[in-house]
């Protein structure tokens, strides 16, 4: 007899999880506020596995006092073995009585097992919860013909599968949540994995067909399982899509018709989805056939609020007082466009954050406190918001979440940096942050680091470099440079190099000559352009510093698609921040925090207007000011040609010639900036021997000293 190694089937799945994940790559952060009404407005659920694992309460094996097991390994090993040869037996035969009594010797032999284990034989590979999965599958027989079907009768819909009757599949269901529930108390996650997995099997089968799954429903765990499965993992109609049940959406696959990875969901209002009819099927006969069950209450609700049943929604989520029930309860008064009503629910849900019952697994109260964010920022208070996905992310890197790198809920550190970055203002924020304690949960810190750095960058960008230091981490480096900005082949911290920026930025205001404040600017643009990343870099659009400046991520509000024609900053906000759900205080706010200017590594622009401030106050014909475009050249010639070749031109028309051995901005002398302090002098002198001739100009000389000469003799004659 075939029987399929579940656990294998467990790890080749996970492994497509972390390929498909890898594959993504970094910079597909799944956000909340990507599509707000989705976020909001979208069904409530659990995960399959943790709703599986809970469909029946373990029950423990009770040992009979006439059972005692030899001392070791042994007696259960026997048993093992003779269960599994009774099992085997099977293979030859079909039907009749002899089968019968086969079957039901096989079915007592795995009790057996259990029975041992439970007085006290060691049980060092589970055995005891895997005879229940094996056990179970003595039941998916077709009744017809007598055949064992196994997990591939049901994945490939045949004629086996077909004849099970609704009997075996209940016994099988209860068996495989038997095996589920202890292997989840136990923490046994390979037997727990392969209860569930059976699980999955069964009810992904029987909901492809109403005449499978309508039998079963006179059954609670049978009843469970259908909902659950139905919540977790089939999907509703979209339109031309004969297979969108069972097709799980990644976030590099959205479209217009699903704007929200996961299966689709029709109480995401997304264009051409519908309810699935199989499920408006299931939900109508259980509660025409009275199968309301008040435990299970909250899982029903959300079933009937995503299908469009909201009066059953309602009525359901107000028997049970979970934190799911109150999920459902803030959607449902969504719909009504109760927002205050909405928000009062979310305060429910959230209770105990970031603790929750059991009606949410772990992660689900992190989701929670994300959606409640979205809808306190669109009422427009956005500080509250802001301490609302902190919490959510704090709470998810404790869980273990990397930054930018989400779990299944979502990765709240990203929006939370959108709000910190976009919305609030400098004051705002740096109010907000100075209030944030140090987490005391070291896997949480680095999302209490990244916000405090993230501020540190905004102050630094509006020249509050004092202000800004002490925000940047204290163990983060970077090339260092010196007065003249040269690179000096050191690091040096990000505290020390904020500080030097600043000191940079007050010289080219209050140095006492302008060649001296030609210097400062040259400073600032070689820590602009070389540490701007680290300095200034915004977190999301248009630098990208949460990967590094290596990825044009879809972090915070992504720009694909937006007209040819240039836009306003107003008018941009306007196209990236569509309503429902968003104030018209956020597009105000999200304009003007627009970078300026609006370019891939803006720094570096920057860096290039700071050069040109530094040329214009030099002598033209310095060393200093052809150096100074020397370099900005370079800084340009691969990602902006066009503003490499002004620096060129400028030093064609204005600058001494500069002898590098090589095409300009390719290589490049530092700037002599003491010569230059000088340079007048000499080439005035210069300029008046070239005029008048030198005996013009020593007769000149001797001319005013005579002149000078009688004029103090003059003034020593005067009387007193």
């Amino acid at each position: 007899m075939f029987k399929p190694d579940l656990r294998q089937l467990g790890a080749a799945a996970a492994l497509g999880i972390i390929a498909t994940a890898i594959a993504c790559g970094p910079d597909f952060p799944m956000q909340l506020l990507d599509n707000r009404q989705g976020s909001l407005l979208g069904t409530p659920s659990n995960g399959f596995a943790y709703e599986a694992a809970r469909l029946a309460a373990p029950q423990a094996e009770r040992c009979k006092s006439r059972l005692k097991p030899e001392p070791g390994y042994e007696e259960l090993s026997r048993a093992v073995t003779a269960a599994a040869a009774s099992a085997s037996a099977l293979d030859d035969c079909a039907k009749g009585a002899a089968c019968a009594k086969q079957l039901n010797d096989a079915r007592l032999a795995y009790r057996r097992i259990r029975q041992l284990a439970a007085c006290g034989a060691p049980d060092p590979e589970s055995a005891a919860v895997a005879s229940l999965g094996d056990e179970a599958l003595l039941s998916l027989r077709n009744a017809k013909t007598g055949q064992q079907c196994n997990y591939l009768s049901l994945l490939g819909q045949t004629e086996c599968a077909a004849g099970i009757p609704s009997a075996g599949l209940k016994t099988a269901i209860a068996l495989y949540a038997q095996q589920a529930a202890r292997g989840r108390r136990l923490r046994m996650s390979g037997a727990a994995g392969s209860g569930i997995d059976s699980l999955k099997f069964v009810a992904g089968w029987a909901l492809k067909k109403p005449e499978r799954f309508l039998p079963l429903l006179d059954d609670a765990v049978a009843r469970r399982l259908l909902v659950a499965y139905a919540l977790a993992r089939v999907g509703d109609n979209v339109a031309g899509q004969a297979d969108s049940a069972d097709t799980f959406i990644t976030e590099g696959e959205l479209s217009a018709s699903q704007t929200l990875s996961g299966y689709a969901d029709a109480a995401r209002q997304d264009a051409g989805t519908t309810p699935n009819q199989n499920l408006l099927l299931l939900i109508d006969a259980i509660q025409r056939r009275g199968y309301l069950d008040t435990d299970h209450a909250d899982r029903l609700a959300a079933l009937a609020y995503r299908l469009g049943r909201y009066p059953l929604a309602e009525r359901m989520a107000g028997q049970l007082d979970s934190a799911l029930a109150s999920w459902v309860k803030a959607k449902l008064a969504l719909r009504r466009g109760d927002v205050p009503a909405a928000t009062h629910y979310y305060a429910l849900a959230a209770r105990g954050f970031p603790r929750s019952d059991n009606s949410l697994e772990a992660g689900l109260p992190q989701r929670v406190r994300g959606e409640q964010a979205v809808l306190t920022l669109a009422r427009g208070q956005y500080v509250e918001a802001l301490g609302y996905f902190y919490q959510a992310a704090i709470e998810g890197a404790r869980r273990g979440d990397d930054w930018g790198h989400p779990s299944f809920v979502a990765d709240s550190a990203s929006d939370m940096a959108y709000v910190a970055e976009r919305v609030l203002t400098a004051a705002e924020l740096k109010a907000f942050v100075d209030a944030q304690p140090r987490p005391a949960y070291e896997q949480a810190r680095p999302v209490w680091t990244r916000l405090r750095y993230l501020l540190a960058r905004r102050l630094l960008r509006e020249g509050r470099a004092d202000e800004a230091a002490p925000y940047f981490p204290e163990d983060a480096m970077a090339a260092a440079y010196d007065a003249g900005g040269r690179p000096t082949g050191e690091l040096a911290s990000l505290r020390q190099l904020a500080l030097q920026y600043g000191d940079a930025l007050r010289d080219t205001q209050r140095a006492y000559t302008p060649t001296l404040r030609a210097k400062a600017w040259y400073r600032l643009a070689a820590l602009t352009r070389h540490d701007g990343m680290e300095l200034l870099g915004y977190e999301q659009e248009p630098d990208y510093a949460d990967f590094g400046g290596n990825y044009q991520s879809t972090s915070g509000r992504v720009a694909d698609g937006l007209p040819q024609v240039p836009l306003s900053a107003a008018g941009r906000a306007g196209y990236l921040l569509p309503g429902p759900y968003v104030a018209a205080g956020e597009r105000a706010r999200f304009a003007a925090s627009q970078s300026q200017p609006l370019q891939r590594y803006h720094y570096r622009y920057l860096a290039a207007d700071y050069l040109d401030k530094a040329a214009d106050l030099l002598p033209p014909r310095a060393q200093a000011y052809s150096a100074v475009l020397c370099n900005g050249a370079a800084w340009l010639n691969d990602t902006d040609p066009q503003r490499a070749a002004h620096f060129y031109q400028r030093y064609v028309r204005h600058g001494a010639y500069l002898d590098t051995g090589a095409r300009f901005g390719q290589q490049c002398p530092a700037p002599r900036f003491l010569a230059a302090e000088f340079f007048p002098y000499p080439h005035r002198a210069e300029r008046l021997l070239n005029r008048f001739g030198l005996a013009n100009l020593l007769g000149l000389a001797a001319l005013a000293i005579l002149i000078l000469a009688a004029r103090r003799a003059s003034g020593a004659k005067r009387p007193r």
